[in-house]
């Protein structure tokens, strides 16, 4: 009689083994590469982002690095929406 637990993890190996069969992964590169490739399709979307005015306002009044570079990246990828509460 198998243990639970050992059995549990059987079925789990028997899963990722037909996974990565079935997306031809071979060793940790091709783990990362993948990786790579599915973050590069998706850098690709646009993203419309909902900023509150009254954020917005105080970014302009009390300038932040940090917040600049934010609003600037979302100007330069993404669609930014203002809310009009």
């Amino acid at each position: 009689m198998m243990n639970a637990s050992i059995n549990a993890l059987l079925e789990m190996q028997k899963s990722v083994k037909y996974v990565t069969d079935e997306l031809d992964i071979k060793n940790k590169q091709d783990i990362v590469n993948m990786i790579k490739e599915t973050r590069a399709e998706r850098s690709n979307i646009q993203i419309r982002i909902m900023l509150n005015k009254n954020i917005f306002i105080s970014m302009i009044i009390f300038p932040n690095k940090r917040f600049l570079q934010m609003l600037e990246f979302i100007i330069q990828n993404h669609t930014l929406v203002l809310s009009s509460l």
